[in-house]
C-alpha cells in the first residue's frame, strides 16, 4: 500500500479530523506503509500537501489547520476516480514545486541552501529523478523560473543569491523595512567576506574574541600547537558550579566548502575525556556532519556554521557599528491648543 492510500484509511477509520502525527503513528503501528526515512511523519505531511496542492478539489485530503488533515466530501459530481491510479499513486512533482513546498515545510521564513533543498526533496519522496546532478537541475529550474517571470514582468516566485539561498519572495519585507533587511544583509555578506579573508592566526584569535564574549572563561588560542586540530580551549562555567572544558576547532573555509563528517570525527580523536568540542566554520556543514555531531553513544560535537557566526559578531558589534536614524511617519493633525 503507497502512502497515500494509508493516510486515506487511517483518515477513514477516524472519521474525524486528525494531527499528522497521530496520522503516521497509526500508519506505522498498522504496518500499513514502512519507511527507511528518520522523518516518516515530515514525510507523510509533505506527500498530502503535495497532493492537495497538485489535485486541488480533486484531491482526497483537504488541509483544517496546521498540519491537521481530513478527507475531502466529494462534490457533486467530482470524484478522485475521475484522475487514473497511477497518478493518485505519484507523489513526483516538479523541481520548483518541490523547492516551494520544501521551503514551506519548514514553518520558518529562511532562504535554504538549495542542495539543501534538493536533499530534503528527494528524502520526502517529493523528486522522482534519475539524473546525476537533481542539486544542478533544481537550481537551474528556479533560476529559469525567476527569469520567466521577470521577462514577464510579474513577480517570481522565488528569489535567489550569488551564494546558491533560495526563498520565497513573499517572505521578503516591504518598502523602507526591507531597504534595512536588503542593506544589513550586505553588510553582513560583507562581514563574512572580509572574515573569510583573515589569516589562519587572525581567524583564531577572532574565534578566541568571540568566546570570551560569549562566556567561555580561560580562553587560549593555542593554534598549530593544538593536538588532533584543536585550535582554541577554554572553560564554560555554569551557574559559578559546573566547569565544563571546551575544546573548538576554527575553520576559515570559503563559502561552498562545507566541513564533512570526516572533520567531526577528526575533532571527536583530539579531546580529552571530560571534552566537549565545538566546530566555528564561514562555511556550512554537510548533512552527514551533522547527523555526525549528534549521533547517539558518541561526544556530542556543537556546530557553528558561517552565518550563525556573522550573527554572533554583529550581537557584539565585532566588525560592524550600529547607527540610528530618525524616522518620520504620517500621524493625524492635531488642532489642539
Amino acid at each position: 500500500m503507497n502512502s497515500l492510500d494509508a493516510v486515506e484509511r487511517i483518515l477513514a477509520a477516524s472519521g474525524s479530523p486528525l494531527n499528522v502525527k497521530v496520522i503516521t503513528d497509526r500508519i506505522l503501528g498498522q504496518q500499513l506503509w514502512t519507511t527507511r526515512g528518520k522523518t516518516p511523519g515530515a514525510t507523510i505531511e509533505a506527500r498530502i500537501a503535495t497532493d492537495i496542492k497538485r489535485y486541488g478539489a480533486l484531491s482526497r485530503f483537504e488541509r483544517v489547520a496546521p498540519g491537521l488533515f481530513t478527507l475531502r466530501s466529494p462534490s457533486p459530481g467530482v470524484t478522485t476516480t475521475a484522475l487514473p491510479a497511477t497518478l493518485l499513486a505519484s507523489t513526483s512533482v516538479s523541481f520548483t514545486d518541490a523547492a516551494d513546498l520544501v521551503l514551506r515545510g519548514t514553518g520558518r521564513h529562511e532562504a535554504l541552501p538549495y542542495r539543501e533543498i534538493t536533499e530534503r526533496a528527494l528524502a520526502q519522496g517529493l523528486l522522482m529523478t534519475k539524473g546525476r546532478t537533481p542539486a544542478a537541475t533544481l537550481y537551474s529550474q528556479v533560476y529559469a523560473e525567476i527569469e520567466r517571470s521577470r521577462a514577464r514582468g510579474t513577480e517570481p516566485r522565488f528569489f535567489r543569491d550569488p551564494k546558491g539561498l533560495i526563498g520565497l519572495t513573499e517572505w521578503l519585507p516591504r518598502g523602507l523595512a526591507g531597504d534595512i533587511v536588503k542593506h544589513n544583509r550586505a553588510v553582513k555578506d560583507d562581514l563574512r567576506s572580509r572574515v573569510i579573508r583573515l589569516t589562519s592566526d587572525e581567524f583564531e584569535a577572532l574565534v578566541g574574541v568571540l568566546l570570551t564574549r560569549l562566556g567561555i572563561e580561560n580562553v587560549d588560542v593555542v593554534g598549530r600547537t593544538g593536538d588532533g586540530g584543536i585550535d582554541v580551549r577554554g572553560v564554560l562555567v555554569v551557574g559559578d558550579v559546573v566547569r565544563i572544558p571546551m575544546a573548538i576547532q576554527a575553520k576559515r573555509w570559503k563559502i561552498g566548502n562545507n566541513v564533512g563528517s570526516g572533520d567531526v570525527r577528526n575533532v571527536r580523536g583530539g579531546l580529552d575525556v571530560s571534552d566537549r568540542a565545538l566546530i566555528v566554520t564561514t562555511s556550512d556543514f554537510t548533512p552527514a556532519a551533522r547527523r555526525d555531531a549528534s549521533m547517539a553513544g558518541r561526544v556530542p560535537v556543537g556546530l557553528m556554521k558561517g552565518a550563525e557566526l556573522v550573527e554572533q559578531l554583529v550581537g557584539f558589534g565585532i566588525g560592524v557599528e550600529r547607527t540610528d536614524h530618525k524616522i518620520l511617519e504620517s500621524a493625524p493633525i492635531s488642532l489642539a491648543p
